[in-house]
């Protein structure tokens, strides 16, 4: 390829890449990495299988996306009711902290001059949340549809990527490109069981404390927790609302109980995970979550930690390339 080509091929690149950024969401750019942390999930549940039923990879990933639809089906179906009963009830709690708070707000002259200034902009920010959670929705739809199609052909993306990357020493490439998949495929397996833990524990220590809905603040911890660092206090907080206007002092027991569980995860549970993962430091993972998270918002915080582990398994490429 000539420099006049090279040049104009980079700049169209550059061009459509600013498009995607200015007339669709800047999470968007990002679906494409997403599409293949989805992409391999599926094709983890396939070898599994594959190896336990001797059955082709094919016909084990027809059967991974089947059992995928018939449990969700399942699951919406059994627990759509008592998820939706308890939504209801922590809406319910919630208002009624809120009649709290407006209560001692209307005794307060300076509270109701911010209450003011913050209703004024309500509608606006009603509406740009509205625009963001559908905006969100497109774009994990669009993302699991990738994912699907990449797990089902990876051979024909990987392909891609070697053509885009110009490729000339393939043993390197293929080895580079199993790293980066043992890698994340490791990290990826790690994530889904700590996840499965912190919600099994979260749902147990709040029954056993007391709480209203601890299925679903559980369920929520659980998720919440695929986002190092975070996470756990964007799970804390609605758990710790229930309990302080629930009265009493649960409110503490709650708090003390996500103490214990962040740290069971942090010393135990991720150490044990790390031994067959890539370790990614605490600094490392957080300076990239307040960098991502910058530039590209919610999408940003989900993929650091795996283009962390992307980074670390791809240097040792890069620097072996650069001193040849």
């Amino acid at each position: 390829m000539n420099l006049k080509a090279s040049t104009v091929i980079t700049f169209g690149l550059v061009l459509l890449s600013l498009f995607f950024i200015k007339f669709f969401k800047l999470g968007l750019v990002l679906s494409p990495f997403l599409a293949v942390l989805i992409a391999i999930g599926f094709l983890i549940g396939a070898e599994f299988l594959s190896r336990k039923t001797k059955f082709s990879k094919h016909v084990s990933l027809l059967l991974i996306f089947t059992i995928l639809a018939l449990s969700l089906i399942a699951f919406v179906s059994v627990t759509a009711v008592v998820i939706n009963s308890q939504l209801g009830g922590i809406t319910e709690k919630l208002v009624e902290g809120y009649d709290v708070v407006m209560q001692y707000v209307n005794n307060n002259q300076w509270s109701q001059a911010l209450l003011g200034k913050a209703q004024e902009s309500f509608s606006l920010s009603s509406i740009s949340s509205l625009n963001q959670a559908l905006s969100a929705f497109g774009i994990f739809f669009f993302t699991l549809i990738s994912g699907i199609f990449i797990a089902t052909q990876p051979k024909t993306y990987v392909k891609g990527l070697k053509s885009f990357l110009n490729v000339k020493d393939e043993t390197v490439f293929n080895d580079w490109k199993k790293e980066v998949y043992q890698g994340l495929s490791n990290w990826l397996k790690g994530k889904l069981a700590a996840m499965l833990i912190i919600s099994l524990a979260t749902w147990l220590g709040l029954t056993v404390i007391g709480i209203e809905f601890a299925l679903t603040l559980g369920l929520l911890a659980g998720l919440f927790s695929f986002i190092p660092n975070i996470g756990p206090l964007m799970a804390l907080i609605p758990a710790a609302s229930i309990a302080l206007f629930s009265g009493g002092n649960e409110v503490w027991w709650v708090l003390g109980l996500f103490v214990l569980i962040q740290t069971l995860e942090s010393y135990v549970l991720l150490p044990l995970i790390n031994q067959e993962s890539v370790s990614l430091p605490p600094a490392f993972t957080l300076t990239l979550q307040i960098f991502l998270g910058a530039i590209f918002g919610f999408w940003g915080l989900i993929v650091a930690a795996p283009i962390g582990v992307l980074m670390i398994t791809s240097w040792p490429y890069l620097i072996n390339k650069n001193t040849k």
